[in-house]
């Protein structure tokens, strides 16, 4: 008897599904998988970025972790880019790291493939060399098996995961009410706020805002450097933008992305960074 593959997950199912890990399963990496994955990337590398520049992801083998923070894993995703000293670039590039990088960690997850982002955690020298040198590889994905969490997993997520202590009024505002959005009246918005909610952040608490204003969402940023770490938020950022713009995909629509000129403000602070309007 051949062994039954698990289902591919929707999309809503993954973005509830979608979690760190970072002790993978040693069972074998199946050819399937490889593939897969392979697919993925040279799929992605042909994906428009949402803010110019060129973000190239190198697919990677194990080896890559740091302190043992990251086990068994079976590759590596980096994103290449140039080196910036440009602050402003820097941060539209982090911003098209998180992008791309987040629609692959979605695809993946849909295919039972665990994922760990990782800002600090591995071998930066080792990995600008791998991609050729002369480069920046500011995070990246582990990938693999899923496998239980060991004692340090806990540590990590208890420590990793405040989001804020009022995780839906904080950052999600609905401007036809011109109220906040509660976990009360979130309604038929649920499952979005959720995988919104949900991101693997760089920034905690969230420093992302969203104003709903439907068929538009209005993506905001109020803070992007955290202690001595520039631009950090800006990978948080492009992962709100691809699950916004995947939500809308799983609903047989398209989000588009666009800067506007005139769009409203966010009654709860932040900085406007773009739109994702869902069309036919």
């Amino acid at each position: 008897m051949t062994e039954e593959q698990p289902k591919i997950l929707t999309m809503a199912e993954a973005f509830e599904k979608r979690h760190s890990t970072r002790n993978f399963s040693q069972a074998p990496w199946s050819e399937e998988n490889q593939k897969f994955v392979e697919d993925l990337v040279k799929r992605l590398n042909e994906h428009p970025r949402i803010f110019g520049g060129e973000v190239e992801i190198k697919l990677a083998p194990s080896g890559f972790g740091k302190l043992g923070f990251i086990v068994h894993e079976n590759g590596w995703l980096f994103p290449k880019i140039a080196k910036e000293t440009d602050e402003k670039r820097e941060r539209d590039q982090f911003i098209n790291i998180g992008y791309i990088l987040q629609r692959a960690v979605m695809e993946m997850t849909q295919h039972n493939i665990a994922t760990c982002w990782i800002g600090g955690t591995y071998n930066r020298g080792k990995s600008e060399e791998f991609c050729g040198g002369n480069c920046s590889v500011p995070a990246v994905i582990a990938f693999g098996g899923d496998d239980k969490d060991r004692w340090v997993e806990h540590v990590v997520k208890f420590f990793g995961s405040f989001r804020g202590a009022n995780q839906y009024q904080d950052k999600f505002f609905d401007l036809k009410t011109a109220k906040p959005i509660t976990l009360e009246t979130v309604g038929e918005r649920g499952v979005i706020c959720m995988a919104l909610n949900k991101i693997p952040c760089a920034m905690k608490p969230h420093s992302y805002r969203i104003v709903f204003d439907e068929p538009a969402i209005h993506i905001f940023n109020a803070q992007f450097n955290a202690g001595p770490y520039k631009n950090i938020g800006g990978f948080d950022v492009g992962i709100v933008i691809a699950n916004v713009q995947m939500y809308f995909e799983s609903l047989g629509k398209q989000g588009k992305i666009e800067v506007l000129e005139q769009h409203p403000q966010c009654p709860l602070g932040g900085e406007y960074i773009c739109t994702v309007t869902m069309t036919d």
